[in-house]
């Protein structure tokens, strides 16, 4: 067991990361057992990407009559899902290829 110098006993969070580390550091659980459920999220979030996209375009091929705030509602909410896309792959590309060979870096926020 390693022994810290802060009392992590007062900061819950402190114990929780410290504790994390040490699993991670183990050999028994590997990075690809932590990282392998945000993948695989990731890849049912992709499919849905693409049913979203589709449904889009079919939607802006048939909105001549709709009201123009629908038209903007429906345009806005495509960009926040492209966005969120996209940071989901930066995510997925950083936890996935960068933080394989120093899984210290899973335990770090990227943002």
């Amino acid at each position: 067991m390693v022994r810290h110098s802060l009392p992590t006993h007062q900061v819950p969070a402190l114990s929780f990361l410290l504790h994390l580390s040490s699993c991670i550091m183990d050999a028994s659980i590997s990075v690809q057992s932590i990282i392998g459920g945000f993948v695989e999220s990731a890849g049912i979030s992709n499919i849905l990407f693409g049913i979203t996209i589709t449904q889009f375009y079919v939607y802006t091929q048939n909105w001549k009559r709709d009201p123009r705030w629908l038209k903007w509602l429906a345009t806005g909410i495509m960009f926040l899902e492209v966005l969120y896309t996209v940071f989901s792959q930066r995510a997925q590309y950083y936890y996935s290829v960068l933080s394989v060979e120093n899984p210290v870096l899973i335990l770090r926020s990227d943002w």
